[in-house]
């Protein structure tokens, strides 16, 4: 964590996870650091700077204005199907680092407080990408 390493990783929808809190999302899989290959492919969100972003988007609407030069009104799944071609399983080479935080609901809640759809408190990391290689 907090070191720039160069990386390779595959795109792919968070929904293959079939994990709701990835629905709606781009993931990587990275398979390389630093030119050594990893034993087990890492799943991991990722950000980019949208000053940074060319071609690498994290969700559909940001695909959509990559490709098209605007916000997307709207999209549904035909559309999304048809902007995740070329997109969804292309290798990236990326230069990176890892960051992390904690999020999420604390498992002592009060019960006189309403609680919104979440997952537990945990610590989870991401890649905040700096550059397409």
């Amino acid at each position: 964590m907090g070191t720039v390493v160069e990386i390779r990783a595959t795109v792919f929808a968070g929904r293959e996870l079939r994990m709701k809190q990835y629905d709606g999302e781009y993931l990587l899989r990275v398979t390389h650091v630093n030119g050594n290959e990893l034993s087990e492919p890492q799943f991991v969100e990722f950000g980019v700077p949208a000053f940074l972003r060319k071609g690498l988007a994290r969700t559909p609407n940001e695909l959509y204005e990559i490709r098209h030069g605007r916000k997307a009104v709207s999209l549904d799944d035909r559309q999304i199907e048809r902007l995740e071609r070329g997109y969804v399983g292309k290798e990236f080479k990326l230069t990176a680092y890892e960051t992390g935080r904690f999020d999420g609901i604390p498992s002592n809640w009060p019960s006189d407080v309403p609680m919104w759809a979440d997952h537990g408190f945990q610590f989870s990391t991401s890649l905040f990408v700096l550059a397409e290689r």
